[in-house]
């Protein structure tokens, strides 16, 4: 009899830990978030258009403004638009997102504009930033001749560090173009 006892009791212990793992993952798992970005450029006499895009991730990118076009004119100004990432699972969910830069000064001519984009990220950040320009890292500075426009995707992701409840991080993106001949 002592021995059914025993058993039982173990059982029951073995359930209620099961229960209180299972809760303990649900809970972790179900942390929901989301933030937002900016992304500053500056033109230096150049012809160009740069295009946002939601990319595909698995939550969606919402932007402020879809497209800026500049001209040689707009030489001395800033220009910036802040985007929102839709609430997400920390553990499983990414944003992407695509920055597209078109070389707009005249067909035939020689200029191509030296497109660089960077994100700053600090180290304590609870985000991971990947850009890519195709398959491939992006370089340090990309150039775009006329009719090869470059498309930049950028996939942000939560790092398995970061805390299990909500967070606060700013991501800030830099795009400097610069006209340079060919």
């Amino acid at each position: 009899m002592r021995r059914k006892v025993r058993i039982f009791s173990t059982i029951v212990s073995l359930a209620l830990v099961l229960a209180v793992m299972c809760v303990g993952i649900w809970a972790a798992s179900s942390v929901t978030l989301s933030s937002t970005g900016t992304l500053t450029f500056n033109p230096t006499d150049v012809n160009a258009t740069v295009a946002f895009a939601d990319a595909g991730g698995t939550k969606q990118v919402n932007f402020g403004q879809e497209s800026y076009s500049f001209d040689e004119t707009t030489t001395a100004e800033s220009h910036s638009v802040t985007f929102t990432f839709a609430e997400a699972n920390k553990t499983t969910d990414t944003w992407v997102f695509t920055v597209t830069v078109t070389n707009t000064f005249a067909a035939g001519s020689d200029i191509t504009i030296d497109s660089k984009l960077t994100a700053t990220v600090s180290a304590e950040s609870n985000f991971e930033v990947e850009i890519k320009v195709g398959e491939e890292a992006a370089q340090a500075t990309e150039v775009v001749t006329q009719g090869t426009p470059v498309v930049y995707t950028i996939t942000v992701s939560v790092k398995d560090s970061a805390p299990a409840k909500a967070f606060t991080d700013s991501l800030n993106f830099s795009l400097n173009l610069t006209q340079t001949q060919a």
